[in-house]
């Protein structure tokens, strides 16, 4: 009777779910209260909504949707074992759960003008934020309680790190939204935001994730416009451009000559002092926790208690996490979650081969290289616009409009599509 009420009071369940996954697209890059309680209306909605039949076919005919729900039971299965607290078994189930989303929104993507929908609203959200960010680094716009960065370094809603990882995702929205499109006018606003996003990462954010993530970014676009005739391009653009960076931005110089002397000062059993340092010392130790539990991991949440007996009697420092996705799995939930999250990004990558819209296959196989690379110097699976960011553009991409029979769609050029794996 409940559920009957509130549908009653709603309407169509149908069309709120897609206006709130829209609604996430600009929410997820500026605000963690919006998409948090954004997520939770989804959540509601999908439960009450009915058509349980038809949202079940869509995530078993998705392989992705279904690696995606394999990977989050053994991480749901790993709270069974370890000597985590309770708190630290719940918090970290909490931020792996986002993975939920990711079978949800298939099937409220598998709309093609939801799906456009909500890739403007991204691009939006990221427009918005290059404006403030530019706006920050000329000091036409000054820190206050919701800018956190500087002139120095102007990352705005989110960390530096999260802002390079959104910007070099929108370069692959500004792409694939200008490819479907017909209009001149927009195709020039799309190329203009990517050139800005990328600018952004290379020569104003001081995260060092942006310098490894967007190259291969850049390198895949340009490979699916000219075939390998695109890499070497970019290999040499990218030696170009490095050079130049280098010798004339003073910032960019800093940080690079930084990460090449902090890594030839760390030793491994040696405290680190500076922060690739740390990030190596925090690799070893956390391989030594696997190598100790190599099968069932520590369980979930158990890394914060591993590490701290890790480290107890030396004067290395203790850190809730290793700033590694894949080791983090592997320590927690074992081989068995590593080979699994390993499975979910080589579906999503085989996955987008098989998308029919002009671009997606692409984005979709940025969206994984972001991930992938992201992963080996942060957390992101518990880090939460990561996590959120990853489903929804997961799903985003790879759910498979109900015109999927009509064929490709015409303005997609030979050029654009990736040979299968």
């Amino acid at each position: 009777m409940l559920r009957s009420q509130a549908l009653a009071l709603l309407g169509d369940a149908q069309s709120w779910e897609r206006s709130i996954a829209v609604a996430l697209g600009f929410a997820i890059p500026i605000s963690t209260a919006a998409d948090g309680t954004l997520s939770v209306l989804l959540l509601a909605l999908w439960l009450i909504g009915g058509r349980y039949r038809e949202k079940l076919e869509a995530i078993r005919a998705n392989p992705v949707a279904l690696a995606a729900l394999a990977l989050l039971a053994i991480l749901v299965a790993g709270l069974l074992w370890g000597n985590a607290p309770v708190h630290d078994r719940l918090l970290h189930l909490r931020k792996y759960a986002n993975l939920l989303f990711i079978p949800i929104l298939i099937g409220v993507f598998a709309d093609e003008n939801c799906q456009r929908r909500a890739m403007l609203a991204f691009a939006l959200a990221a427009g918005t934020t290059l404006l403030l960010s530019f706006a920050l680094a000329f000091s036409l716009l000054h820190q206050s309680s919701w800018i956190g960065g500087t002139s120095a370094d102007p990352y705005v809603f989110k960390s530096r790190i999260t802002q390079s990882l959104l910007m070099s995702f929108a370069v692959l929205a500004a792409y694939t939204l200008a490819r479907a499109s017909s209009e001149q006018w927009f195709r020039v606003l799309m190329a203009t935001l990517a050139v800005a996003a990328g600018l952004n990462v290379l020569t104003m954010l001081q995260g060092r994730t942006g310098y490894v993530v967007l190259p291969a970014v850049l390198a895949l676009l340009l490979y699916a416009r000219f075939r390998w005739r695109g890499i070497f391009a970019v290999a040499f653009a990218a030696t170009i451009a490095f050079t130049l960076l280098y010798h004339g931005s003073e910032r960019f110089h800093q940080r690079g000559t930084a990460v090449a002397s902090e890594f030839a000062e760390w030793r491994s059993g040696a405290p680190a002092q500076r922060s690739v340092a740390y990030r190596l010392e925090f690799y070893t130790n956390t391989l030594r926790i696997i190598e100790k539990h190599p099968f069932a991991g520590v369980g979930t949440g158990g890394f914060r208690t591993a590490y701290r007996e890790q480290v107890q009697n030396t004067s290395m420092v203790f850190t809730p996490n290793p700033h590694n996705v894949y080791l983090l799995i592997a320590a927690e939930a074992g081989l068995l979650g590593l080979l699994l999250l390993g499975y979910l990004l080589l579906r999503e990558w085989q996955w987008a081969a098989t998308l029919p819209q002009p671009g997606y296959s692409i984005a979709a196989r940025g969206l994984v290289m972001i991930f992938a690379l992201g992963g080996l110097f942060n957390s992101l699976l518990i880090d939460h616009t990561e996590s959120i960011f990853f489903a929804w553009a997961t799903a985003l991409l790879c759910a498979v409009p109900a015109v999927r029979g009509a064929g490709r769609s015409s303005a997609e050029t030979p050029a654009m599509r990736l040979p299968p794996t």
